[in-house]
């Protein structure tokens, strides 16, 4: 029996994307040194946050320090020791998903929002270190 011909089949792939982007995530955490604040932590395309729903970003980045309502948009906050990155959500033809971010360090001078991501995704991301 092929799995195409099965009604639904594309529905029950839709659990799989939180993991699949998490995996991607962390894979791109060890290709470049450096992230903010000169942690090993590496480098996240904050791209990959682009069109993400909540609950796949949640899944992702685990549950953010601050979110707040500035209609139309929702903001969810997540803080390092040294950057705060920021996702902000917006209704996309009756679905909130990505389609902002901002990195910032948390004291002064500059951020990569790669490395503020990586030091996030690396302390955050819902996998255990030992």
């Amino acid at each position: 029996m092929s799995h195409r011909s099965t009604p639904g089949w594309r529905g029950r792939l839709r659990p799989a994307v939180p993991a699949l982007c998490v995996a991607a995530l962390l894979a791109a955490c060890g290709t470049t040194g450096g992230g903010a604040g000169g942690r090993a932590a590496g480098s996240v395309d904050p791209e990959t946050l682009m069109g993400l729903s909540p609950n796949e970003v949640s899944a992702m980045m685990g549950q953010p320090e601050l979110r707040r309502q500035e209609q139309p948009a929702e903001i969810w906050q997540y803080r390092t020791g040294t950057c705060v990155f920021d996702v902000f959500f917006y209704d996309q033809g009756g679905r909130q998903q990505v389609t902002h971010y901002e990195a910032r360090h948390r004291q002064q001078g500059t951020v990569s929002a790669p490395g503020c991501l990586g030091q996030i995704v690396a302390s955050r991301g819902g996998r255990a270190t030992s």
